[in-house]
């Protein structure tokens, strides 16, 4: 079940976040984004964290407990967002280092646009990855 996020499920998404390497900060959030939780028997095992921008979507960030991954639960939280006729294109970044993510989202239809150089805090580069519908 995805919900829309409320303060109530502030903690588990922090562990969550912390759990994947601790990049997303709760408290940075802008009134812009919008943030959905997936609910598997009655607990948050995920999370995605999102701009729309007209017919654009930016995937901000998005997590999976580690203990529910591969079940199909990011991609059923990518599904919903983009769920929609207004809906025409998704962009994100993902580490450059990080196959299994980049593996994830060329599964979902996302193909590589560009490496941004030292975008992450570490200097590591970044893929920059878009989805047209």
């Amino acid at each position: 079940m995805i919900r829309k996020y409320e303060d109530k499920y502030r903690e588990k998404i922090i562990e969550i976040g912390k759990s994947l390497g601790g990049a997303f900060d709760i408290d940075k959030v802008s009134k812009n984004e919008v943030i959905f939780v997936y609910i598997k028997d009655g607990e948050i095992v995920g999370f995605i964290d999102y701009m729309p921008i007209f017919e654009v979507v930016e995937i901000l960030y998005i997590a999976v407990d580690n203990n529910h991954r591969r079940s199909g639960i990011g991609s059923e939280l990518i599904s919903y967002v983009l769920d929609g006729d207004e809906i025409k294109r998704s962009i994100l970044e993902v580490r450059s280092d990080n196959k299994t993510a980049i593996d994830f989202y060329t599964e979902l239809g996302y193909k590589p646009v560009r490496l941004i150089k030292n975008y992450c805090t570490d200097g590591e580069d970044a893929l920059a990855m878009e989805k047209v519908k």
